[in-house]
């Protein structure tokens, strides 16, 4: 009598393929600066697969056809040397293609030096005359500070000289021009940016 055995193995594998929604592991922040100045700004999140991490800047065309464009290094948005047009608001978006993608919305924000533009000096001048400079400056940031120099030393206003601060511009005026308004005169201006 032979008997026979059967035995039957089953063997079940069960395979889970785990994934994770980008999260944010290095939030970009707002960053304040001046022009010339160097600027990195990190962005970097955790996820499964691991998220790919773009830069964009906010409503600009001119983002990518400058001379030294900002380089995206392993997440990290760096300027060698940041210009002015570089102001504005910038998106760090980090996404793997599970659940939604991660978006943080930055500003940058750039003080510049102010420049003078303009300055109307008359070539000559006659004792008893009325004249007027007025010294215009290039835009710059925020709380620009004027001021008029004679022979070094700061000038104010007083009985023929009135001096006049509008926003971006200086007006000095010298009513009448006598023998003690002969010298060197100098237009300073500056903010705490330069």
């Amino acid at each position: 009598m032979f008997f026979s055995i059967k035995k039957t193995w089953i063997l079940e594998i069960r395979i889970e393929l785990i994934v994770a929604s980008p999260s944010w592991k290095e939030e970009p922040f707002d960053v304040e600066t001046s022009v010339g100045e160097k600027v990195s700004m990190k962005c970097s999140a955790s996820g499964y697969p691991n998220p790919k991490i773009e830069w964009i800047k906010k409503d600009d065309v001119a983002f990518f056809p400058r001379r030294d464009p900002p380089t995206p290094i392993n997440s990290t948005l760096h300027f060698n040397s940041i210009r002015i047009t570089d102001d504005g608001e910038y998106i760090c978006i980090a996404s793997n293609g599970i659940g939604e993608p991660l978006e943080k919305k930055i500003t940058i924000l750039i003080h510049e030096s102010p420049k003078i533009q303009h300055a109307h000096v008359p070539s000559q001048v006659e004792f008893g005359e009325k004249i007027n400079i007025l010294c215009m400056t290039r835009k710059g940031s925020p709380s620009i500070q004027f001021e008029w120099y004679k022979d070094s030393v700061v000038h104010k206003s007083r009985e023929n000289i009135q001096i006049v601060d509008t926003n971006y511009s200086l007006r000095f005026t010298l009513d009448p021009v006598t023998h003690n308004s002969s010298g060197k005169y100098t237009f300073y201006v500056c903010t705490e940016y330069g």
